[in-house]
């Protein structure tokens, strides 16, 4: 029984130390917002912002080697005044950019990843992107926010990586949440694990 107790503990421990491996933040390395071809870089009270035609966001990401299990996109509305909802188109390609001296390109022929749907309260919204991730693996893609209908009224402001709106980039801020898939190694320390738990509550 006492050499059971040590394996287990062992095996738990092993898992321990392995399990912050399977799931990581991804923070843009650069962010602005565009009025047209005028950069509005953390200026306030601008974030992220999507609202006319010109009205459009740009978020540059590194993406892991690891293949993602999941991988989502978050984005935190902070403008109470969006009186209507609004679907937000989610584009991306493998670009990359400087989020001071930025003003566009031409987005028409990337990869339409997703849309936000219903977009209006001030409240984190998510785009699962795992796909395009899994895709892009180890690139730098930039994810481009537009919209293909505009609602009448004011269009959404989110939080960009200064924390321009909120002070609290860390919270509020963009980012990608990966969920690699486990590594061999780590399934069969799974297995082995749960075949020593099956066997030591067979022999009570």
């Amino acid at each position: 029984m006492k050499k059971t107790k040590v394996i287990l503990i062992s095996v738990t421990v092993i898992l321990a130390a392995s399990l912050p491996t399977l799931a990581g933040v991804i923070y843009p390395n650069d962010d602005v917002t565009l009025r047209g071809s005028t950069n509005y870089n953390a200026s306030a009270p601008f974030g992220l912002f999507v609202k006319n035609s010109g009205d459009v966001s740009y978020m540059e990401f590194e993406l892991g080697i690891t293949e993602a299990l999941e991988a989502t996109l978050t984005l935190h509305n902070d403008d109470a005044g969006v009186t209507n909802p609004w679907e937000i188109v989610v584009r991306g390609d493998e670009f990359s950019f400087d989020e001071t001296t930025f003003t566009g390109t031409d987005v028409s022929s990337w990869t339409r990843v997703g849309t936000i749907p219903h977009v209006v309260d001030v409240a984190f919204y998510t785009l699962n992107l795992t796909d395009f991730y899994n895709d892009n693996l180890g690139k730098t893609i930039t994810l481009h926010l537009g919209r293909d209908v505009q609602p009448s009224g004011s269009g959404p402001i989110f939080e960009d990586r200064e924390g321009t709106k909120t002070g609290d980039a860390l919270m509020y801020g963009p980012r990608i949440d990966v969920t690699p898939v486990p590594e061999p190694s780590c399934l069969l320390l799974l297995s082995f694990g749960a075949g020593l738990l099956a066997r030591r509550r067979q022999a009570r």
